[in-house]
């Protein structure tokens, strides 16, 4: 297979994988079938295969195939790591939260208010701190390749907030109503429209501490794991 279509490809499946099968009611029919366990197995390898495959066709896309579009202003560069920080703490954050958005955690619904921490801040805090990284990393590179990857991140983490919120008030009904009126997809907007409030100290510095040791580890590393540095940004 060519070059470019391959990325195009592996793009296009982890795309139906996230927006076409996670966050519909394929996902039910899958289920019903094959069982919760089996099917989160299976989409867990499919999505980290799919991440895999996209990750070669980038990395290994010829310079003679890949057009460029614009370069980044020399400053750019600066935004880099309190950009990369403020994203990956996110991510950090929302995959140690609990959080009834979080695959199997719908129960959270029933014990109580799980509108705590960063879920005070955004009901989908893992999301949106990949979608701050994936929109830097598009306008910091102007080339097709970049775009293509970078933009298929940027489409799967806008719009799959809404895909989760739809299949969690399909499953979970009356029980989701208060929890998603209280807060929202896009950080501190519930806060200011008065329907939560920010607790900082819910959030807990050891979560922070290792949002930030993650940062930590992909600037060190991210050379050695992308062929580019991380001050290159």
């Amino acid at each position: 297979m060519a070059a470019v279509p391959e990325l195009i490809a592996a793009c296009a499946t982890f795309i139906a994988l996230h927006l076409l099968i996670s966050g519909t009611a394929v996902r039910g029919a899958v289920t019903a079938t094959v069982g919760e366990g089996p099917y989160l197995a299976l989409f867990s390898l499919a999505s980290l295969g799919s991440m895999v495959w996209m990750s070669s066709a980038y990395a290994g896309l010829p310079p003679s195939e890949n057009a460029f579009f614009w370069a980044a202003p020399d400053a750019w560069v600066w935004l880099g790591p309190p950009v990369n920080l403020i994203a990956l703490v996110l991510v950090f954050l929302g995959v140690t939260t609990p959080n009834p958005t979080l695959a199997q955690m719908e129960f959270l619904l029933e014990r109580g208010d799980p509108a705590k921490g960063i879920v005070r801040v955004s009901r989908h805090p893992m999301l949106m701190g990949l979608l701050l990284w994936s929109l830097y990393h598009l306008a910091a590179n102007g080339d097709a390749a970049s775009l293509t990857f970078f933009g298929t991140f940027a489409l799967t983490t806008a719009l799959g907030p809404r895909a989760i919120d739809a299949k969690r008030a399909r499953k979970m009904g009356d029980a989701w109503v208060p929890f998603a009126r209280k807060t929202s997809i896009i950080p501190f907007v519930a806060i200011a429209q008065g329907r939560n409030r920010f607790v900082p100290s819910e959030i807990g510095g050891a979560r922070v501490a290792g949002g930030v040791l993650l940062f930590a580890g992909f600037f060190l590393a991210h050379g050695w794991l992308f062929g580019v540095p991380a001050t290159n940004w």
